[in-house]
């Protein structure tokens, strides 16, 4: 009847939109299948052994060998469109004859441009530049060159720091940088100066390629970025110490203008620190932000361009010339008081706009804001507010403790009543505690004490629905 009953055609399969396994269905009913009078010959070409096809797929991970998601692959010079990079870092075109080209495999991925990027990595710039830690990989230097000047330089450190800071949100060089796996840098110590390869050119598909890239986060030198594979732990060392950044507490009432200094001990093992601070507006206003000691810090070390806002965030890393274990003023902050309360009152650490932390020898530490009130600092505590809030789900309670000890946190409702009594171990340093809606009976403003041996401190919170 003039109908071929024979199949042959491709299978694909998806998840997620996305190609990841083919094959090839081939089902005769004849013994010469393409109806030529040559059984030998139709059965090479349906099989495709006459015209073979075959699959470009590949790989893109970090130089820690840590999966890339949602890199967008193109396959140029081919009718597909570009695909994205799994979960897993995987990337698959769908199957090509052989035979066929020239096409360019060509990854990219751009914007979160502060992904993975601290203060940290300016101080190991830093040191590389100064030849007191030089980098290891050249997958380290091309992270290093932010303004994309194929160099290393004090330049990058300026335009990163502002991308830190807030200043800007984008730097001169792309986001990503994306290198062939099997690219062999003619000088590793010096990659910059190679036109290495961030493509890969096909002549001639003719076998099936697995084509694999390293990616490179612009302005993460310890390859930190978040890349979506699962939780991407961190590869940051943590340090058992904490930077205490103390102020001057004063109560105040409505009116009144003065002073605020900012100070820190700078000991010898302190790389540098970045936080931002906030003053509530509704008891103090900055007036000014006055910058103490020139060798210390600069203009290119804050940004107070939201000061109107009780905003001023800060990215530090020290310099040479300083003298180490020494107690030095970072700041002064100008204030006018727009009602009755007290500095502890008004101050506080905002995660939200920078991450804070400090750096001792490269590894992490914790920034905590203390007061200065004729305590001895071995018994000082800090009760911090906490985050979120308001809140609905769970909420965190950071506090910091001088010294190891057993501490109490009660929560009490607006009419004082005690809904929740919790006993924890604080280690000296900063500690937190974690509370969840399923611990709390009730919504509205709540209450929250944390008694020690010898202090008792309280906060309000607010739980919404």
């Amino acid at each position: 009847n003039g109908i071929n009953p024979n199949i042959n055609d491709n299978l694909y399969f998806y998840i997620d939109g996305e190609v990841i396994d083919s094959c090839r269905i081939v089902v005769f009913f004849s013994n010469d299948p393409n109806g030529d009078g040559d059984p030998a010959d139709g059965w090479r070409e349906i099989c495709g052994l006459a015209t073979p096809d075959g699959f470009v797929t590949g790989t893109v991970n970090t130089p820690l060998d840590v999966p890339v998601q949602d890199v967008e692959v193109a396959l140029v010079g081919s009718p597909f469109e570009n695909v994205m990079t799994t979960n897993i870092g995987t990337y698959a075109f769908p199957s090509m004859l052989f035979g066929d080209g020239p096409y360019t495999i060509l990854p990219e991925k751009h914007g979160d441009y502060l992904n993975g990027i601290s203060t940290l990595d300016i101080i190991q710039i830093q040191k590389h530049i100064l030849s007191i830690q030089e980098f290891n990989s050249p997958y380290q230097h091309i992270a290093a060159d932010v303004n994309d000047s194929k160099s290393v330089s004090s330049l990058d450190i300026i335009e990163l720091r502002k991308l830190i800071l807030g200043i800007k949100d984008e730097f001169t060089a792309s986001s990503w940088r994306m290198v062939d796996e099997n690219y062999v840098f003619p000088d590793p110590n010096d990659p910059l100066k190679s036109n290495f390869d961030e493509s890969y050119y096909i002549n001639e598909f003719e076998i099936d390629m697995n084509v694999n890239f390293i990616g490179v986060k612009v302005g993460d030198i310890n390859s930190s970025a978040s890349t979506g594979f699962h939780s991407s732990a961190s590869v940051e060392s943590r340090s058992n110490r904490d930077l205490l950044i103390h102020f001057n507490e004063k109560d105040f009432a409505d009116g009144e203008v003065f002073d605020i200094e900012l100070s820190a001990n700078v000991e010898t093992s302190l790389d540098g620190m970045q936080f931002a601070f906030n003053l509530d507006q509704d008891l103090l206003m900055i007036e000014e932000v006055i910058l103490n000691e020139e060798t210390l810090y600069s203009n290119s070390n804050v940004n107070t361009n939201n000061i109107d806002q009780g905003e001023v965030k800060v990215s530090w890393n020290k310099r040479n010339e300083l003298n180490n274990d020494e107690q030095y003023v970072m700041m002064t902050v100008r204030v006018l008081s727009k009602g009755n309360g007290s500095v502890s009152q008004a101050i506080s650490i905002n995660e939200k706009a920078m991450k804070s932390e400090s750096y001792f020898n490269s590894e992490v530490g914790s920034i905590v804001l203390l007061p200065d009130t004729g305590i001895e600092t071995e018994n000082e505590i800090v009760l911090y507010q906490n985050n979120p809030n308001p809140w609905s789900e769970s909420t965190t309670i950071s506090y910091y403790m001088s010294t190891e000890q057993d501490v109490t946190f009660n929560v009490f409702d607006i009419n004082g009543k005690l809904i929740k009594t919790i006993i924890q171990k604080a280690s000296a340093g900063m500690n937190e505690l974690q509370i969840s809606k399923v611990d709390i009976e009730t919504t509205g403003v709540l209450y929250y004490e944390l008694i020690t041996n010898r202090h008792k401190i309280s906060k309000k919170m607010l739980l919404v629905k």
